[in-house]
């Protein structure tokens, strides 16, 4: 994935040396909120994936704030946490199929003039590289205006999509040998309880 995502290695039929844009020409800030309270589910954008906040948390330990004014956040579209503890800023789609909201400190972006799928791989593998464009000291803070002010060399679109197309495939192979295993362990598990009650038995 880095070499794909650097350059080092490139899609059959593709040359010419990638170009280095700012981040925001390729992303546009959306600035939507909602207005009443519950009007959307509440989302959490956790260093894995953007997920239910209920999911995140368990239902009994939901916030029981006030929504009013939270970030809308659209299917498709990417939010992340502008404030970190540790340098480390990630990107997340909403890939859940339902509209959602999350804290007004969560700036949410779609992607203009490019793939998204390219992006959710790219910014994923650039996230340890946001720390010297942030600000602040014991906790720095990425707005989204110094974010797409950032520069990193891209593709253009017809090598974004082909590198997205290659990088979702190796993700679905991994998600199906990690359900193998699961299967498995699953398995082994109900296997070795017999074994060792004695519900099964060795033959000698």
């Amino acid at each position: 994935m880095q070499r794909l995502l650097t350059g080092k290695v490139r899609v059959k039929g593709f040359e010419g040396a990638w170009k280095r844009k700012e981040l925001g020409n390729f992303m546009e800030e959306y600035d939507e909120q909602t207005t009443q309270n519950n009007q959307y589910p509440v989302f959490t954008s956790s260093q894995d994936r953007l997920l239910m906040q209920s999911d995140y948390y368990g239902e009994n330990r939901i916030t029981k704030r006030s929504t009013i004014g939270f970030n809308i956040v659209p299917c498709g579209y990417f939010t992340y946490r502008s404030r970190s503890d540790n340098g480390v800023f990630k990107f997340n789609r909403n890939d859940l199929g339902v509209k959602g909201c999350i804290s007004k400190y969560y700036p949410v972006f779609k992607i203009v003039g490019g793939s998204e799928n390219f992006f959710k791989f790219f910014l994923d593998f650039k996230r340890f590289s946001f720390r010297k464009y942030s600000i602040g000291t014991s906790q720095l803070v990425l707005s989204f205006k110094h974010f797409s002010n950032v520069k990193f060399e891209v593709p253009p679109l017809s090598e974004q999509t082909a590198i997205a197309a290659i990088l979702t495939q190796a993700d679905e192979e991994i998600r199906l040998l990690r359900e193998k295993e699961q299967a498995l362990q699953s398995q082994k598990k109900g296997l070795m309880q017999r074994l060792l009650t004695g519900k099964i038995r060795v033959k000698p």
